[in-house]
């Protein structure tokens, strides 16, 4: 067997970088689909991983028929989603900044509990919430 002429150490490099590369791989994966779906003739969306005819067909008509009557509707909904997530974003990271400072600089009464509470929360996902919240929104 050749994995006898490889040292432990060796062994345990090659298992981290294959298993590194197959992570990066599955994490890239989704990008390069989105693209390859993208400059896919429209006959052949979601038919393959890999095309031989690459068209910018989609950008064109994205680009001149985008909006229907406007042309630049498209460009002021990605503007939309810009202002949207760069504030929610800032405003997150604010908060969470105030309480990062509070939890480690202020010594109050509750503050155990506080630091506890915060912690226990991050244990769960948030995704773990949606079948409830779904089932509380049907009715």
């Amino acid at each position: 067997m050749i994995l006898r002429h490889f040292s432990k150490k060796n062994r345990r490099t090659t298992a981290v970088v294959i298993g590194g590369t197959m992570l990066v791989l599955c994490t890239l994966f989704p990008y390069y689909y989105i693209v390859l779906q993208s400059v896919n003739p429209w006959l052949k969306v979601d038919k393959s991983l890999f095309t031989l005819t690459p068209t910018v067909r989609s950008y064109v008509f994205l680009l001149n028929n985008g909006g229907g009557l406007n042309k630049f509707m498209w460009l002021r909904a990605l503007l939309n989603s810009i202002i949207v997530t760069g504030t929610s974003t800032l405003i997150a990271v604010f908060t969470g900044m105030l309480v990062g400072y509070s939890i480690t600089k202020l010594k109050y009464t509750g503050h155990r509990i506080v630091y506890n509470f915060l912690l226990f929360q991050m244990f769960f996902p948030a995704i773990i919430l949606l079948v409830p919240q779904y089932l509380l929104l049907k009715n």
